[in-house]
C-alpha cells in the first residue's frame, strides 16, 4: 500500500511520509521496550513476594 501511494506523491510529500514511518516505527519499538521492562519489574515483584512473603494477598 505504501508502494502505490509513494508512486502518487510529490518527493516532498515521499519524504513526509518516510519521516512519518520512521518515527511510528521508532514509536513502536519503544512500546515494545517498555513493556518488556514493565512485564520483567512485574515478574520480579511478584517473586520477591513469594520469596519474603511481604504481600498480604500471599498470606
Amino acid at each position: 500500500m505504501c508502494d502505490t501511494l509513494e508512486k502518487r506523491l510529490s518527493a516532498d510529500d515521499k519524504k513526509l511520509l518516510n519521516e512519518i514511518t520512521d518515527m511510528q516505527g521508532m514509536l513502536s519499538e519503544t512500546m515494545v521496550a517498555e513493556s518488556y521492562i514493565q512485564g520483567f519489574c512485574d515478574c520480579t515483584e511478584l517473586i520477591i513476594d513469594v520469596m519474603i512473603g511481604s504481600s498480604e494477598n500471599l498470606k
